[in-house]
């Protein structure tokens, strides 16, 4: 028996989405950065739980955008918002579980060192001269991605002690290895250690019953699906190419996880 789900990341969203015809499953799982204007990211989640029976949704960076210095109201203002929608799961501090399979998930963030090979002062100086940022919210994304990487760890040891529990599937927003980018551009570029989170991947120690099936996630503007350790890495991504994202053809990427 498998479990299925359509997954979807980085819509980047400017004015709205239509999705008719696209599901392949009953579900979907959006690995987050839907859109930096709240409205629209609300007004596509609720699009979505109209056209999947289940919505798992976590958040993305760029969908707390402008928030960074009050980024627990941010959270706490997107939950409620996201749970007055039919149908919707946000799983930030929210562990999913269908009937044997697990979801666990959590945007990641950034620790500025994915490559400890670049200088991660270059990359803070760079998403400062991209988001405008000040030394305050650059700390409040690095404790955002140590929460993260613990969080992820903390659930994955948990659920070690369930034994109705066969598999799981972790989501981030966030690329979880720097081994799964592949493009020479991205890789030699200063860009590289806004990524992923370097503490992030430390979880899978923590499954000590192999537990861990699929790593789904998104940020990254390359689809990739690929095997390491036995876990299956994939994402999704719709390609940004400035305002030209509802002009490119995107459609969901279907999931299976097969049930022992």
């Amino acid at each position: 028996m498998q479990m299925a789900f359509d997954l979807i990341s980085d819509l980047n969203i400017i004015h709205s989405l239509d999705w008719e015809g696209q599901p392949t499953s009953l579900s979907c799982v959006i690995a987050g950065n839907i859109s930096q204007d709240r409205h629209v990211l609300l007004e596509t989640v609720e699009h979505l739980s109209k056209h999947y029976k289940t919505v798992f949704v976590i958040d993305g960076h760029l969908d707390h955008k402008g928030n960074l210095l009050e980024i627990a109201n941010s959270y706490k203002e997107l939950k409620s918002q996201m749970s007055q929608i039919e149908n919707v799961v946000f799983l930030h501090d929210n562990v999913a579980i269908a009937t044997d399979v697990a979801i666990v998930a959590c945007n990641g963030w950034w620790t500025y060192d994915f490559d400890p090979q670049i200088d991660g002062d270059q990359a803070e100086r760079l998403l400062k001269e991209d988001w405008q940022c000040n030394d305050t919210e650059l700390a409040n994304i690095y404790a955002l991605a140590y929460s993260d990487a613990r969080y992820l760890t903390t659930s994955i040891e948990k659920l070690q002690e369930y034994k109705e529990i066969k598999k799981i599937v972790i989501v981030t927003n966030t690329v979880p290895h720097p081994n799964l980018i592949h493009d020479t551009d991205t890789r030699d570029s200063v860009r590289f250690n806004l990524l992923g989170n370097s503490l992030i991947n430390q979880c899978i120690l923590a499954d000590k019953r192999k537990l861990i099936d699929t790593w789904a996630f998104g940020h990254y503007h390359h689809p990739v699906d690929e095997i390491m350790s036995g876990i299956r890495f994939v994402s999704n991504p719709r390609y940004n190419l400035e305002d030209a994202w509802d002009r490119l053809p995107y459609n969901p990427k279907k999931i299976f996880i097969d049930r022992d």
